[in-house]
């Protein structure tokens, strides 16, 4: 039960580094601004959040573009990927990708990497992989959803406080005293930042 979607992905992804194995797994989320894939949260085997990751982008345009999987227990002899600079100079020498569908829109995907090539079949590795894809993408649009809604309504209370100042200088200030002190209570009687802040 998340309400933070970085903790929800990154609980997913540890779930998913400890039953298939691998060495790190990802999430990557398209910028719907510009259009680019940008890293989201990664995590090793370990639990540990990686920095700087960036996946291939002739992989990751693979996947979104055609909106499969990608299983390829040896990146540096796989067909579809023969000639591309990312790949050659990558350190993932097998990798597990799968989208994050939206409708019928490429949203992001989730690739779980390892720096050894895989001997085993991934099927059911990848059958886990499409499950959780199938979970975070609703459940990752909700979160962010409930993340604009509380920003929507923290700017409602904002604006009729304003308007309340506009009428009368006393009632604006009213307002945000008896807001201070709701928080300063709600800190008091034991309540952490973020729901004092609520």
């Amino acid at each position: 039960n998340y309400t933070d979607p970085d903790e929800m992905l990154n609980a997913c992804l540890d779930v998913i580094l400890k039953v298939p194995g691998g060495d790190v797994a990802h999430v990557l989320m398209v910028d719907e601004e510009d259009g680019s894939v940008r890293t989201r949260t990664s995590r090793t085997v370990s639990g540990e959040a990686v920095g700087n990751f960036t996946l291939s982008q002739t992989l990751s345009n693979y996947v979104l573009k055609q909106q499969c999987a990608v299983v390829a227990p040896d990146l540096q002899t796989d067909t579809r990927f023969v000639g591309s600079k990312s790949i050659r100079l990558g350190r993932s020498r097998s990798i597990l990708a799968v989208p994050i569908i939206f409708g019928q829109t490429s949203k992001g995907l989730i690739a779980l990497c390892s720096e050894a090539v895989r001997k085993q079949e991934a099927e059911d590795d990848l059958d886990l992989l499409c499950v959780a894809a199938s979970i975070i993408g609703p459940a990752l649009r909700t979160l962010d959803l409930n993340i604009e809604i509380e920003a929507t309504q923290r700017e409602v209370v904002l604006t009729m406080g304003a308007i309340g100042e506009t009428r009368s200088r006393e009632t604006g200030n009213h307002v945000r005293r008896v807001a201070e002190y709701s928080k300063l209570l709600a800190l008091r009687y034991g309540l952490d930042e973020a729901k004092a802040d609520l």
